[in-house]
């Protein structure tokens, strides 16, 4: 790669060059000899001579400059050698050796302690970056031509096939769902950033001389992209570059049951991978028995030990979801909330979600607060969704948790939405694992079935004051114990993989995915209960919700289509004894007011297969109601503004 880029120069006079020439990016990008920077640089001389002195900040600043230099990585690899203290820095070297980062002299002169040796520096007038010492500040880099000819259509084209092109060789640009994404390195961390139309267009000038050719083979050379066309490769939606479908923070397994170790971008998985330069554990291809029983004992007597789950179910549901960070990209759907709840506070609910994130990608959950508005759950979910994080939790919610948005969310793998007090719509990949906690929560209908309940035994004395735990400190103990709590839930899904990847009987609606794979994995490990506490998910739903629901089914019994007015629902309501809690006026007046405001609040809204119509008459000011049967052409029925009188039919 060295002596391609120095073939590819054009060497300029020296003879008049100016003292204090402008700097030149373009030379920033040759790459010469470690030797020439050892050689003219004083500040890499005096580092090199008292290696055993200098401050850690000042070694990661040379060997930042040397890695990126021609044979500067064995000089690097040799460094560490004599300083083994800074090999826990090897992961953010890599990545500043695959990137060509350069390092500025300014950053050595004014961060890194530079001042006596940059400050008397006879190349500082002209130098730049390190990597420009010893070479000519008039060498350019050669780009590559790239001729656009023939109608608008063709000239895209020609334009995708050159990013494909850039991207063969080294440009981290990807697609992300129906959009174009590069990935940028921030402080060692992987990051997706949208690529606009001028990023795009200063990508492809990086690499290509852009020519025009018309019909008689006349050559025009062009100073950039034009933006018309940048414009038409960005709306197509699908390119022929690679796809990434998002980035992962801790060790998965591809389909033929390997983990994926490799930090960068996997193209089975179409993920990629940031380890933050922590390692692996070694697990056996084919688990024994033995093996099987230590992991299972090491987290359910050690790890899971101190927290008091009230039954089996809720020990196999945080068990599948602790592995679910490792499989993640085998699970080709959408995976419900996992709600962990108790009876009060005290008992640990958000640390043991905080403990997972930690075991599975060394940092916490992604911690949210539950929103009163669906305008502010798109908000948050996007944003959330945009950092990339693989646990999200929502902490402590303590009202009912009834959220149309969400809901979407929990049954979608991409999320489109529009950017907060902005025009522009984003398409994220929804790879995320939802968490919820909350002391005796209360769950909308739609959010009920959608979720995973963990539940914590109820204790009579103030959980916060337990004592007698296993882990006096259950925090240190996994900081120090990761390593081994990481190998035992990575052996559990590789005995999975052994026994040939069984499925489950286990049902869950709209996540049959989420549970042949988790409840497969449990029953071939021995962990039995998974999804068996369903049933007492009834529980968390409001007693309003559920009062509606058996009014509007009897409701439709009765009435049918008809449209009835609040009088006739009130009676009705009274002699069926519905809507206790609801309807709570004394007179039948007050009652007709408080229908009435509830049925309006929910118009077009779906309740058992129905939809509440409202309709208002505005000659006498009255309102009537009818139930319309869902179908795909009721879904945009409205209620009409003028309508005629009310039905005056008796109830039935």
């Amino acid at each position: 790669m060295h002596e391609n880029a120095c073939d590819a120069a054009q060497t300029a006079s020296t003879g008049d060059r100016d003292p204090h020439p402008r700097p030149n990016r373009a030379a920033a990008r040759e790459i010469p000899d470690s030797r020439i920077i050892r050689d003219k640089c004083p500040f890499i001389r005096s580092a090199l001579a008292r290696i055993n002195e200098i401050s850690d900040q000042q070694f990661l600043g040379m060997a930042f400059v040397l890695i990126n230099a021609h044979e500067g990585a064995a000089q690097v690899v040799e460094l560490l050698e004599k300083r083994p203290e800074m090999k826990s820095f090897a992961h953010r070297l890599e990545e500043a050796r695959s990137s060509g980062r350069t390092t500025k002299c300014s950053d050595f002169r004014y961060k890194l302690g530079g001042e006596e040796w940059c400050g008397n520096c006879p190349e500082w007038h002209y130098c730049r970056t390190p990597l420009q010492l010893g070479l000519p500040h008039a060498m350019t880099r050669k780009r590559k031509l790239l001729v656009l000819r023939g109608d608008d259509h063709t000239m895209v084209c020609a334009l995708e096939d050159g990013l494909k092109r850039a991207v063969e060789d080294g440009l981290p640009i990807y697609q992300y769902g129906n959009q174009i994404v590069r990935v940028r390195y921030m402080k060692g961390v992987p990051k997706i950033e949208d690529v606009s139309q001028t990023a795009l267009k200063t990508e492809l000038q990086e690499h290509y001389q852009m020519v025009y050719e018309d019909e008689e083979g006349n050559e025009k050379q062009l100073p950039g992209v034009p933006s018309g066309l940048a414009q038409q490769l960005l709306e197509r939606r699908r390119w022929a570059i690679p796809a990434i479908r998002g980035i992962v923070n801790c060790p998965t397994f591809a389909e033929n049951g390997s983990i994926a170790t490799t930090e960068g971008y996997d193209p089975t998985t179409e993920t990629i991978l940031n380890l933050g330069g922590r390692g692996v554990p070694t697990v056996p291809h084919i688990p024994t028995e033995a093996d099987v029983a230590n992991a299972k004992r090491l987290i359910f007597d050690e790890f899971l030990v101190d927290f008091k789950f009230k039954d089996i179910a809720s020990l196999a549901n945080i068990t599948g979801l602790c592995m679910l960070p490792f499989i993640r990209p085998l699970i080709d759907g959408p995976l419900p909330l996992h709600l962990v709840s108790a009876d009060k506070p005290g008992y640990g609910k958000s640390k043991l979600i905080d403990l997972i994130g930690f075991i599975a990608t060394g940092g916490e959950a992604y911690g949210i607060t539950a929103a009163d508005k669906n305008w502010a759950w798109n908000a948050i979910i996007t944003s959330t969704l945009c950092e990339q994080p693989t646990i999200v939790c929502i902490d402590n919610f303590d009202k009912k948790l009834d959220s149309a948005p969400l809901a979407r969310l929990l049954t979608c793998t991409e999320w489109n939405d529009r950017v907060y007090r902005t025009t522009n719509n984003v398409t994220v990949q929804n790879n995320a694992i939802w968490c919820a906690t909350a002391n005796k929560p209360k769950l909308s209908a739609e959010l009920t079935r959608r979720t995973v309940l963990i539940q914590f035994k109820p204790i009579a004395e103030d959980p916060a004051k337990r004592t007698g735990f296993k882990h006096s400190n259950i925090v240190t103990w996994v900081k120090d114990a990761r390593s081994q709590l990481l190998q035992a839930f990575l052996i559990l899904v590789r005995n999975w993989f052994a026994k040939g990847r069984p499925g489950s009987d286990a049902v869950m609606g709209s996540y049959e995915a989420y549970t042949q794979i988790v409840g497969g994995l449990l029953e071939v490990n021995g962990i039995p209960g998974f999804l068996g506490n369903q049933q007492e998910l009834s529980g968390t739903v409001d007693a309003a919700e559920v009062e509606i629901e058996a009014f509007v089914q009897s409701w439709a019994g009765t009435f049918g289509a008809e449209r009835v007015s609040p009088s006739q629902l009130v009676r009705h309501i009274e002699s069926h004894e519905l809507m206790k809690s609801v309807i709570c006026g004394k007179t039948v007046d007050s009652k007709k007011n408080v229908l009435g405001r509830t049925l309006r609040d929910m118009n077009n809204t779906n309740v058992c297969g129905y939809l509440i119509q409202v309709h208002h008459n505005t000659r006498n000011k009255t309102y009537s109601y009818s139930l319309t049967p869902v179908t795909e052409e009721s879904v945009t029925i409205e209620s009409n503004p003028a309508d005629e009188p009310v039905s005056t039919v008796p109830a039935r």
